[in-house]
């Protein structure tokens, strides 16, 4: 279940940081992890979407 990783951007911040902010997504399906809906009308496949940023100070 690999993520597909996207750069947004990289810049400076107000406080000379230096900013990076990346979004990833992969798909799951719970039945990898033994989850069983026991008979509720549910998809086997979740999504997960990550948006994130880093910041490094000097």
């Amino acid at each position: 279940m690999p993520l597909t990783l996207k750069v947004n951007a990289f810049s400076s911040d107000q406080r000379d940081g230096q900013r990076a902010s990346f979004f990833a997504t992969s798909e799951i399906n719970r039945r990898d992890f033994g989850i069983n809906a026991g008979g509720v009308a549910l998809s086997d496949k979740s999504s997960i979407s990550l948006e994130i940023q880093a910041v490094l100070h000097n």
